[in-house]
């Protein structure tokens, strides 16, 4: 089929082309073969057949059945995230074009073509196990008697204010049966062919959730007051949580609009991610009070947050990783005195509030007595 008669055919069974055919000239059909020639370009890319993908994406309309179906339909979707960033790219270059080139009408045309392709190419690439993935990994939690969504970190916008647990008993327990947790969450995660996408989409990182655990269970005096610490804090934190909250939603819809790609969206979403991070350090600086959130105890959640951060983040912008995520801000040798305290200092705190509070109880038990 050439490029022309297969873009007639793409007009009819497209009702968003329609518009199109208010103005059929030269330039308008330079503007719509342009973009079909760089679709044909992408899959030539990846060896595969534009007629077995018509036939794929366009429910059979165009196009001609692959000998193999299954077996087509699983290439390309192992290719789906390149293609579509290939595809993507040529429409923005149509999108960018003057209006005497493409106009608006034809513009939209070509936006509602490639959405039509690339939602119902996703939806036949589609595992199942997307829907119940997030259960799933919750219950390698509730299997062992813990919360799973205390615990485990599907979004930026989750608490973090005790990941651990948040008692002395809780922490203990859970530091002890984190290895075979980290088991149960990777057996499962390889048991559903979309765990890459869905965890990306989640911001999690089991290398990184692991490295964040062990941390925290090798300083558990500071992480202790650590949950109370930002427990108390509560309203100051949330509203960065609140902030990125609203940014991590428009995004999820542009995501499934297609507006963006997944490439774009996990740059973006690690963006939010070091933002957050930024926004608790600033108001960590507001509440200013050393004797309800010692240094140690700011460094160790700064070095959470840090740690939480998915590697392909770390990766994508490592020079603002480094500005962010600064060493020394973590107190390490601090924290190694810190931690052999026996008692923290926010129990100690605790233990003297108990003190005051029983000798007031007994004085006025005294004054009540002789009275």
């Amino acid at each position: 089929m050439h490029t022309a008669s297969l873009l007639r055919a793409l007009v009819v069974c497209t009702a968003a082309l329609l518009l199109c055919a208010v103005t059929v000239g030269a330039q308008s059909q330079n503007c719509q073969n342009g973009f079909v020639l760089s679709l044909y370009q992408c899959l030539s890319n990846r060896s595969i057949d534009r007629e077995n993908f018509l036939w794929l994406t366009r429910n059979g309309t165009l196009g001609r059945e692959p000998a193999d179906l299954q077996s087509f339909t699983s290439r390309v979707c192992i290719e789906k995230s390149g293609l579509t960033m290939c595809v993507k790219t040529a429409l923005d270059n149509s999108l960018a074009l003057p209006d005497a080139q493409c106009n608006q009408a034809q513009k939209g045309s070509l936006s509602a073509l490639y959405k039509g392709i690339f939602k119902n190419l996703d939806s036949k690439c589609r595992d199942p196990c997307r829907k119940t993935l997030a259960s799933d990994l919750t219950k390698c939690y509730t299997h062992k008697m813990f919360t799973g969504s205390d615990y485990l970190l599907f979004n930026v916008t989750n608490e973090r204010d005790a990941v651990l647990g948040t008692n002395a008993t809780e922490v203990d327990r859970f530091c002890q049966e984190r290895a075979s947790l980290m088991d149960c969450l990777k057996t499962t995660a390889l048991n559903c062919n979309d765990a890459p996408f869905m965890l990306r989409s989640f911001g999690l990182d089991f290398q990184a959730l692991n490295d964040t655990y062990n941390v925290l269970c090798n300083y558990t005096t500071a992480y202790m007051d650590e949950t109370i610490c930002f427990k108390e804090q509560s309203q100051v934190f949330s509203s960065c949580r609140d902030s990125v909250a609203m940014k991590v939603s428009k995004l999820e819809m542009e995501l499934a609009e297609l507006n963006i790609t997944d490439v774009k969206f996990t740059e973006d979403i690690c963006n939010l991610r070091l933002d957050h991070i930024e926004c608790e350090k600033t108001a960590v600086q507001q509440v200013n009070d050393t004797m309800k959130c010692p240094d140690v105890v700011i460094g160790l959640r700064l070095q959470q947050e840090c740690m939480l951060l998915p590697y392909e983040c770390r990766d994508k912008n490592p020079s603002r990783l480094v500005t962010v995520c600064r060493t020394e801000q973590f107190y390490l040798p601090e924290r190694e005195s810190y931690k052999r305290n026996s008692v923290s200092v926010m129990a100690q705190m605790s233990f003297c509030i108990y003190v005051v509070q029983s000798v007031l109880v007994a004085m006025y038990l005294s004054l009540q007595i002789y009275n």
